[in-house]
């Protein structure tokens, strides 16, 4: 069977994978991760990695979020809930948070 894993770039996001694709291999499956930017900890691991948004990072995301939603960044510079602005942050997309 073929295996795909799909990440954000971010240690906390892509590491915990790490382990569960290399039991998917050593089960004898193919497995691929794809992910961007600083992912290349992957391939350190000796698992195949394809960078799916080649010049894109985890700092560019968050630069571009912040630049498209000026007052999610103002309010977390004035210190409001960070549930709260999850909240606010996923149901602006029309996603149920």
């Amino acid at each position: 069977m073929r295996v795909l894993f799909v990440s954000l770039p971010s240690i906390g996001h892509l590491l915990p994978l790490v382990p569960l694709a290399w039991a998917a291999r050593a089960a004898g499956h193919e497995v691929l991760v794809a992910s961007c930017g600083e992912a290349e900890v992957v391939a350190q691991a000796g698992l195949h990695m394809v960078d799916i948004a080649p010049g894109v990072t985890l700092r560019s995301l968050f630069i571009d979020s912040h630049r498209q939603h000026p007052e999610i960044s103002e309010r977390l510079q004035a210190g409001d809930d960070a549930e709260e602005l999850r909240r606010d942050f996923w149901n602006f997309r029309g996603v149920a948070g």
